[in-house]
């Protein structure tokens, strides 16, 4: 596969450090405490926050990063059957196992002694929740909502704190304007978590952000664009083994100045350069000498471009509601 989980690159010998340690730097040092990462798709902002999860483990300052399901679960917006009670709840619920996941994965022993039993209770409270909704089909009933927003979460938040001595704990939520189809209940459902964190750091590629209103908010914009330099781009390029497994003498044709200047039009989007690579390399392996890359390079850029403006029509825009 050309793209690789950011969890994954950035615990892999093929993550270029430098550039993303850069971002995380940025975000570390803002004077603001609200944050949205902006860029575009495939420009490297997930790899930034799973960096930034990385970098502050073990330390005082550390950072949670959550990637929320984008796929609609109850509804879109809270509806007749399912009403804001019940989508504060399953986002109580769901919340809060993700900072049990990110304890139980960093921190076992942790985990272990202190935080097992809740991780059992959100799981049990999960499964009857989806049980009381799929039994909605046969039984007109009321479901039932033990907890509210913050009702469990800061509880685990604040022990978690305690036991760990950490003195700023920040939530990074990756893909923040897909959340359940763009839903805007759940964004603003999920800006009430934000008061619990010392800083917030978030991701959109909404095109259309009023940058001036946010501003005004509180939030500041951070714009990822590493890909478009030259130097980071070839470093990337060179580090992605898999691109090169078919034929070794591919590489140095893809690395040359003339080729990387083309990738750079492609506006740092990381994942559609790797896509080009990864298409003209089949055919030069098939091809050979024969088939002349130069010539080729163009065309390829343009049907990525297409393509990539037909998946934008076909999908939901991603809308930020905050």
């Amino acid at each position: 596969m050309s793209k690789i989980n950011a969890r994954n690159l950035v615990n892999s010998e093929q993550f270029v450090r430098e550039p993303v340690d850069k971002e995380v730097n940025n975000i570390l040092n803002s004077s603001r405490t609200k944050i949205i990462l902006t860029g575009g798709k495939g420009v490297g902002k997930s790899t930034v926050l799973c960096s930034l999860e990385n970098r502050g483990l073990g330390c005082k300052e550390q950072t949670i990063y959550d990637s929320p399901d984008p796929a609609i679960v109850l509804a879109k917006e809270p509806n007749d059957i399912f009403d804001g009670r019940v989508f504060d709840y399953l986002s109580e619920l769901r919340f809060t196992n993700n900072i049990l996941f990110y304890i139980k994965k960093n921190y076992p022993i942790v985990f272990q002694k202190h935080f097992e039993t809740d991780m059992e209770s959100v799981h049990y409270l999960l499964q009857k929740l989806y049980e009381q909704v799929n039994n909605l089909r046969f039984d007109d009933t009321t479901i039932e909502c033990s907890y509210g927003i913050k009702e469990l979460s800061f509880d685990v938040l604040s022990r978690f704190r305690k036991i760990m001595g950490i003195d700023k704990l920040n939530i990074a939520i990756d893909k923040f304007d897909i959340i359940n189809g763009s839903s805007k209940y759940i964004q603003k459902t999920y800006e009430k978590f934000f008061d619990m964190f010392d800083r917030v750091i978030i991701t959109s590629d909404d095109p259309s952000l009023d940058n001036e209103r946010l501003l005004d908010k509180g939030y500041n914009l951070i714009s990822i664009s590493y890909g478009k330099d030259k130097d980071v781009l070839r470093e990337i390029i060179s580090r992605r083994e898999s691109l090169w497994e078919d034929s070794k003498t591919c590489e140095g044709l893809f690395l040359t100045d003339l080729f990387l200047d083309r990738l750079i039009e492609l506006n740092g989007n990381i994942d559609l350069s790797i896509e080009v690579i990864r298409y003209l390399n089949s055919f030069l392996v098939f091809y050979g000498n024969n088939y002349n890359i130069e010539n080729e390079l163009e065309k390829v850029i343009e049907e990525k471009k297409e393509s990539s403006k037909t998946l934008k029509r076909i999908i939901s825009k991603p809308t930020l509601y905050l």
